[in-house]
């Protein structure tokens, strides 16, 4: 069946690595396309080509609502020529003008996958919730969360309820258990790439390590904050891997204003797995997020997780992680509770555990989330909703 994949411009996290990921899952049930819907195509686009996707582009040129109107009806006119069986929505804004567009070309099966826990206010909100629910009781939109607590906020804020519940995931067959003898070989060679005699204070050192671009979502001035506040903040190196224009140039600036350059080292866009298989502790902290694809990752490998007491990022608390930890977002807290790791990491206690990752993959294997999907696309052609799937009247415009 042919699947066409709606997003904005291609970059390599959430949704665009998930489905990068499915890739060998789903390719003999699903003929996927992707579409990139911004100004540029996106770094990750020629990334996705190679994996086995078609990619297109119909670009959002400029701001400002002039240049939506011409995206739309460049959009129209893609829509006009092309049939799919399904639609899938990712983007979050223009979602509704995309699926009644498709409605309007013969593009009837539409889904929506809800990425993250949205708190619009205000008018926004009110424009929001009329649109979900036009979306879903008259177009027969499908909704679908990513984990349980967007399924919450949907309800919550919006007034949806979701016909499906399908964890995001990551590719668990690379993020693996990693032992604790691995992890001490590679913490050693992490922290020699600062300092060959860092390298031996290895047992002495607490290297956490942040996946991610520096949006202020991401809220790594908390982090910075509270290493500047900590006890014993020369114990600790943080390695911050991923890169965003200005945002990083200015985390960098403030890392200079709080006299930590020693404890930070910024390691660009860059494959994670060497930072993970080093850190003593992988750490997010979020104001919120939908369900984290980088903290599976790290969830993943069975390594102790620590992360903001937010929307999003507690939906891991009631999944029976051994190795997940919470902070309260202040940077006090957060200061008290990496000098307390310290203290752990020198008594032995801070090492992973196998039965995280066991429990992650009961949870969020990728083979099992993947075929959820596709169980849901054949559901919507066939108009026979498979067990979980909510059946909704609809009426068609």
């Amino acid at each position: 069946m042919r699947v066409l994949h709606i997003l904005h411009e291609l970059y390599p996290s959430g949704a665009e690595m998930m489905i990068k990921n499915a890739y060998p899952y789903w390719k003999d049930e699903t003929d996927g396309t992707i579409m990139a819907t911004g100004n540029e195509e996106g770094p990750f686009a020629e990334s996705l080509r190679q994996t086995g996707y078609a990619v297109i582009h119909v670009p959002t040129i400029g701001t400002g609502k002039k240049a939506k109107i011409r995206h739309l009806w460049a959009f129209w006119r893609y829509m006009r020529r092309h049939t799919y069986d399904v639609v899938h929505i990712h983007r979050e804004s223009l979602a509704f003008e995309y699926a009644l567009i498709c409605k309007l070309t013969g593009n009837r099966k539409i889904c929506r996958t809800v990425h993250s826990t949205f708190a619009h206010t205000g008018i926004q909100r009110a424009i929001k919730s009329v649109t979900r629910n036009l979306m879903s009781r008259c177009m027969g939109v499908q909704f679908i969360a990513i984990s349980d607590g967007v399924a919450a906020n949907e309800k919550r804020v919006f007034g949806i309820t979701c016909n499906a519940t399908i964890y995001n995931w990551c590719n668990n067959k690379e993020f693996a258990f990693i032992p604790q003898e691995e992890k001490t070989i590679s913490k050693r060679e992490l922290l020699a790439k600062i300092s060959p005699r860092l390298s031996l204070q290895a047992p002495r050192i607490l290297a956490i390590t942040t996946v991610g671009n520096c949006a202020d979502v991401k809220n790594h001035v908390l982090l910075l904050q509270a290493i500047a506040l900590m006890r014993h903040k020369e114990q600790i190196r943080y390695f911050h891997v991923g890169y965003a224009e200005h945002a990083t140039e200015d985390e960098q600036a403030l890392v200079g204003q709080l006299g930590i350059e020693q404890q930070v080292v910024f390691a660009g866009r860059t494959q994670p797995m060497p930072y993970l298989k080093g850190a003593d502790v992988y750490l997010m902290t979020s104001k919120y997020e939908g369900l984290s694809i980088a903290a599976l990752e790290a969830i993943f490998t069975g390594m102790p997780v620590l992360l903001a007491d937010v929307r999003g990022l507690n939906e891991f608390k009631d999944k029976e992680l051994c190795n997940v930890d919470y902070f309260e977002p202040t940077a006090e807290a957060l200061a008290g509770k990496l000098d307390a790791y310290i203290d752990r990491m020198e008594e032995g206690l801070l090492i992973p555990q196998e039965e995280q990752s066991i429990r992650a993959a009961e949870l969020y294997d990728i083979a099992k989330q993947v075929q959820k999907y596709v169980d849901v696309y054949h559901s919507m052609i066939s108009d026979v909703h498979h067990p979980g799937i909510q059946k909704e009247k609809k009426k068609q415009i």
